[in-house]
């Protein structure tokens, strides 16, 4: 079945967010007197940001609010990421190739409202996405297939003729729950991670046509 429609995850794929949020959950955790371990770091990847800290919390013990700690590691995000977001190798040219061939496009990201405004901000990509979603508005994190149903409903499109694009395991498993085709990028974890997407790139600008045949036409 051809694909009509491609869903973006944002920080690890469209925007190189991820050292900053990284670094400003890490801050805030040891603030709480917790050292996270690198595999509790890597499921961190593709999570909301309240259900992060709700399992941080919980493994260690921590009896502190969840929503002042939320608010801490935004506002540590917001200083550290200001004035230096970029969008990652190869995804201005694929989002304009994407849009020349007639493609539906949407967001499908696990931050909030406003830090997804916020990278959209940064990169002048309001308007690219006819939908986007949120954390805000899904009541499961990834690897929970929720977001990428809701963002193929409002496409309007099957989810059988969408492609997602992700970094990380737990998203690249809730596009496959959701019945979709699933490209990862190596930008956030190791190849071996991300093995069950149907084509592994270590760019977006690598060669996508085993999944979008019509991508062969040349890039710039």
């Amino acid at each position: 079945m051809a694909v009509r429609a491609v869903i973006f995850d944002m920080d690890g794929v469209i925007v190189d967010s991820e050292p900053y949020s990284m670094q400003a959950l890490i801050d805030i955790l040891r603030q709480y007197g917790v050292e996270p371990t690198e595999d509790e770091l890597q499921r961190s990847y593709g999570r909301r940001v309240r259900d992060d800290f709700v399992d941080y919390f919980s493994r260690h013990r921590v009896t502190a609010d969840v929503n002042i700690a939320i608010a801490h590691k935004h506002a540590r995000y917001y200083h550290l990421a200001a004035g230096h977001l970029q969008p990652l190798p190869g995804v201005v040219a694929l989002l304009r190739c994407l849009r020349d061939h007639s493609y539906r496009l949407a967001l499908a990201s696990s931050g909030d409202r406003v830090k997804v405004a916020f990278g959209m901000q940064a990169l002048e990509l309001n308007g690219i996405f006819e939908a986007v979603v949120t954390g805000d508005d899904v009541s499961h994190s990834k690897p929970d297939p929720e977001i990428y149903l809701i963002a193929a409903q409002r496409l309007g499109v099957p989810p059988a003729e969408c492609l997602a694009i992700e970094d990380a395991p737990a998203g690249v498993e809730a596009a496959k729950r959701a019945g979709m085709r699933c490209i990862a990028v190596t930008n956030s974890v190791a190849r071996d991670q991300l093995d069950m997407a149907d084509l592994i790139v270590d760019s977006l600008a690598d060669d996508l046509s085993p999944v979008l045949p019509v991508l062969t036409l040349k890039r710039e």
